[in-house]
């Protein structure tokens, strides 16, 4: 089922890929690369057709649960979870506990094997998800003890944000803008690295609640 793959809310069942199918998304990145994936790298025959499924056959966005798109595929044996605050009303904060990585090398990890499936299945650069992750990183490094406003916002970002990059990009090049550079190299590559590059969101999904937080402790 695509919820036990890359989205805990998704009850689509999928057909598994063809062995030539797998060998062909491997080829891929033999060609491209000139080598095989790290094998941590590697994503498992069943994130590779669900990722395929989800992005190419029903033309959805490239979006992967991260806690249970993880390294090393069926070997994960319970989903991620990391501890989310929200501010109330009364300025205090409530946690909860929610899927996904509970730091930012869980997330690094799950973020390799999603690059990798990506680029497999031609639907994005090397290139543009390294900006993506050195933007999450360099937040990582600003904001070390904010990481569940971090994580909230690259969900976020990578669930419903790009989707409304995408219909921009759109929309301006309906109006006769020029295509943004490197536009056309890959499906959602430059989309990815676009959302990097968009300061106002990151802003204010994750700088200004970061300050907050910090300030109150």
């Amino acid at each position: 089922k695509m919820k036990e793959v890359v989205d805990q809310g998704d009850e689509t069942v999928i057909p598994a890929a063809s062995t030539a199918q797998v060998e062909a998304w491997n080829q891929v990145w033999r060609t491209t690369q000139f080598s095989d994936p790290p094998e941590e790298d590697e994503p498992s025959d069943e994130q590779l057709a669900a990722l395929h499924s989800r992005v190419v056959t029903s033309q959805l966005v490239p979006y992967v649960d991260m806690g249970v798109w993880t390294a090393h595929g069926r070997r994960a044996l319970r989903a991620l979870k990391f501890r989310n605050w929200t501010l109330n009303p009364d300025g205090t904060y409530s946690s909860r506990e929610m899927p996904g990585p509970g730091n930012f090398t869980q997330w690094t990890a799950a973020w390799r094997v999603f690059t990798v499936a990506m680029v497999m299945i031609g639907q994005a650069t090397l290139q543009a998800l390294e900006e993506y992750s050195r933007n999450l990183e360099r937040l990582n490094m600003l904001y070390p003890d904010a990481w569940h406003l971090l994580y909230t916002a690259d969900d976020r970002c990578r669930s419903v944000h790009i989707s409304r990059i995408k219909r921009k990009c759109a929309a301006d090049m309906a109006a006769n803008a020029p295509a943004p550079p490197g536009f056309g190299a890959s499906p959602w590559g430059i989309y990815f690295a676009l959302a990097a590059r968009d300061t106002k969101y990151w802003d204010q999904q994750v700088v200004q609640p970061a300050l907050v937080w910090i300030a109150r402790g």
